[in-house]
């Protein structure tokens, strides 16, 4: 969005009270979604209020928690925060944008039926067109406010992934035209179609051999939501070296090595370890914090998913000895290994 363009960064009365109707028929009471967000609840009864780009973030967060709905309860098949992170995680682990678009239509179209998301090429060959097309709405639901929402979530998401804001060539909304309170024109900063059958967006075909430069620890960190705080902004830029770090650690340790150290990390990277630690220093991150932080993330993981003993979780990890294990993870977490078990039912 360019500077010039800041009235057209507020979203009016269809946009409040839609982002919150499929909360509302579910029986959440809007004006404590609204209050939980930090808006002022008197916005919701109010057909002149309108809130800015911040705040229309903090809401769709907000409800998307409260309900464990990235959908915002628009669809009568709810789909969890989890499968979201799912689908994100398929295209962060894949090399290019392209490889990442097959991998996320392979991943909805086999678990979702009421969203059929494709990647071809345009009749003419000069495009490469990404299409969704949604059905099973909750009555009640504005088809306009979730056409919205569901466009422009997956174009900042695209972005995301490949830190930098793609060029877009046209996009189809479904959607009639008329009584938009955004302009999408000035959203996406192309040619807009209307009262389509399909939403779209429409790439030049170089953009599917970018590279994807986010990393699952990223996407796990919750830095796509994090990294732009206004709703109309586009996250773009590089990760930054703690997230690479951390996510190469991850793969080291799933893959079996030996406790990686400081070294190996930075022949993996083609840096100097003083290096690596003096840039770690300027993003107040150390390599032994972000150990830790991995390595307690695995350990949860099995102590959740698997009956494997303690002894098995702490050589997986990287501990030669359980105790040294326990002690770690007590100062970690506050709890034992086996009392984490137990806390949460396992």
């Amino acid at each position: 969005m360019r500077a010039r363009d800041t009235a057209a960064r507020r979203l009016g009365p269809t946009y409040i009270r839609g982002c919150l109707q499929g909360a509302v028929r579910h029986g959440y009471d809007p004006h404590e979604l609204l209050k939980t967000a930090g808006i002022d609840p008197a916005v919701y009864d109010d057909p002149s209020a309108s809130i800015d780009g911040v705040e229309m973030q903090r809401l769709f967060v907000t409800v998307c928690n409260v309900m464990d709905d990235s959908y915002l309860g628009f669809f009568a098949v709810r789909n969890k925060i989890r499968a979201g992170y799912m689908v994100g995680a398929a295209a962060v682990n894949c090399a290019t944008l392209g490889e990442a678009l097959k991998s996320m239509a392979r991943f909805v179209n086999a678990f979702r039926s009421d969203i059929r998301f494709r990647c071809r090429r345009d009749g003419d060959g000069h495009d490469v067109v990404l299409t969704f097309q949604v059905s099973g709405l909750n009555d009640g639901v504005e088809p306009q406010v979730v056409y919205w929402f569901e466009t422009y979530w997956l174009y900042k998401f695209l972005c995301w992934l490949v830190g930098r804001r793609l060029p877009l060539t046209r996009v189809c909304i479904q959607a009639s035209e008329g009584g938009h309170e955004v302009d999408y024109s000035l959203v996406f900063d192309c040619p807009i179609e209307s009262g389509q059958d399909f939403g779209a967006l429409y790439l030049e075909p170089a953009c599917l051999k970018l590279p994807v430069v986010r990393t699952e620890a990223e996407l796990r960190a919750g830095d796509f939501v994090t990294e732009c705080s206004d709703w109309f902004d586009i996250p773009e830029g590089e990760p930054t070296l703690a997230r690479e770090v951390e996510q190469l650690l991850m793969d080291l340790y799933r893959e079996g090595a030996a406790t990686p150290t400081l070294h190996v990390l930075a022949d993996r990277l083609c840096a100097s370890p003083r290096t690596i630690s003096r840039r770690l220093k300027k993003e107040n991150e150390s390599f032994q914090d972000i150990k830790d932080r991995v390595r307690r993330e695995l350990a949860d993981g099995l102590l959740l998913t698997t009956e494997m003993p303690v002894s098995g979780v702490a050589e997986r990890v990287g501990f030669a000895e359980p105790a040294d294990f326990t002690r770690a993870y007590v100062r970690w977490t506050g709890h034992t290994p086996s009392a984490f078990r137990e806390l949460h039912g396992h």
